[in-house]
């Protein structure tokens, strides 16, 4: 991940294209994060993994592909 992401953490990039006066990425994280929605995923879903991902570390897709999988939501894993 990068020294940006390290710094400012998974609720900078969430909300970076929304006004943060108005959320919390604290509190409201759990509305906006799809780990946190997972259960409403009903479509397959791709995920595209890299070490070189400046935005979401890889843990966090392969914990949600791990997740999802579980629940038997057609998911596939790319890195």
């Amino acid at each position: 991940a990068s020294d940006v992401y390290k710094r400012q953490g998974l609720g900078y990039y969430l909300f970076s294209g929304v006004n943060r006066q108005l959320l919390n990425p604290k509190r409201d994280i759990k509305e906006v994060s799809p780990y946190h929605q997972r259960a409403r995923i009903k479509a397959p879903l791709l995920l595209i993994v890299s070490e070189k991902d400046t935005v979401v570390d890889p843990k966090h897709s392969h914990n949600l592909y791990k997740k999802l999988k579980k629940q038997g939501n057609p998911v596939e894993l790319v890195e």
